[in-house]
């Protein structure tokens, strides 16, 4: 189990307040966010933003689904899961960060896959981090294998399609 979470870039104030009254949901996506991001835009994002050091081959399979409202679903070579999330540290975050976490472990498993990563975005990742990395170490016990990322929300951007033309195939 790893988590992974820049240093605290913002600083607190009445925006920071409100994020963190707000719970673990933020607001409806924007116009568009329903559209799967490319498959060379999830490669680069879980190479570049997530550090991941996966083998080449296994990028040659990609593919992504919404299966539920504030979830991006990226599958990568039958080997890695990453399920990105909006979220901030109000109250409810401990809770739904065990329920995320154990069902994403659990559908790792079911479909054979090696790795898990929860990724997290949201305005202060520092804080989301502190909040989060408790409840995540408690459901993710002992598995090396899975990873907890705690991002800015403006990581989300990476993962909005570029118009390249390689969209991925969706996810069955």
């Amino acid at each position: 189990m790893s988590i992974y979470a820049p240093e605290a870039t913002t600083e607190a104030g009445p925006e920071a307040e409100r994020a963190r009254a707000v719970g673990p949901i933020q607001s409806p996506p924007a116009p568009g966010a329903d559209a799967l991001p490319s498959a060379a835009t999830v490669a680069t994002f879980v190479r570049e933003t997530l550090g991941c050091g996966c083998p080449e081959a296994l990028f040659a399979r990609i593919a992504a689904c919404r299966p539920q409202p504030g979830l991006l679903e990226l599958r990568i070579g039958g080997r890695l899961l990453v399920h990105v999330r909006p979220a901030s540290a109000g109250a409810e975050l401990a809770g739904a960060v065990q329920h995320w976490t154990r069902r994403g472990l659990a559908v790792r498993d079911r479909r054979g896959y090696h790795r898990f990563r929860l990724v997290l975005t949201g305005h202060d990742p520092a804080a989301l981090a502190q909040a989060a990395g408790p409840a995540f170490a408690a459901a993710s016990t002992g598995d090396q294998c899975a990873h907890l990322h705690c991002l800015p929300d403006t990581a989300l951007h990476a993962l909005t399609p570029a118009g390249d033309g390689a969209a991925i195939r969706p996810a069955p």
